[in-house]
């Protein structure tokens, strides 16, 4: 995330030149954090219900109490990635809410 604020800062320098709130460039950058949390939420679970459904014969064997399926954990999973990926975004949104215009146009 830290790295697609800094390619984004022209971008925003510019915004704020013409008149863009904090919050709305904050909107806009943890918008693309959720976007691309989404996505990879979307692919992992796609991919970690297709290995669950794979050994779930081996881990009914397991005598921890659970079933192989078990719904309530993979909802805690998203609920933990989301919020760890939200509070991931929000550093490098805050920073860009920080962006000074002449700085941002003249990098790079």
């Amino acid at each position: 995330m830290a790295y697609t604020g800094t390619q984004r800062t022209k971008e925003i320098g510019i915004r704020v030149e013409l008149g863009a709130r904090p919050s709305a460039i904050l909107r806009s950058v943890l918008g693309d954090a959720a976007a691309q949390l989404v996505a990879g939420l979307v692919a992992g679970l796609a991919l970690v219900l297709t290995g669950a459904w794979l050994v779930a014969r081996l881990v009914r064997s397991f005598p921890f109490g659970t079933t192989p399926n078990e719904p309530m954990v993979y909802a805690a999973v998203v609920v933990v990635l989301t919020a760890v990926g939200l509070a991931a975004a929000l550093v490098p949104a805050r920073r860009a809410t920080r962006v000074d215009p002449l700085v941002a146009l003249r990098a790079d």
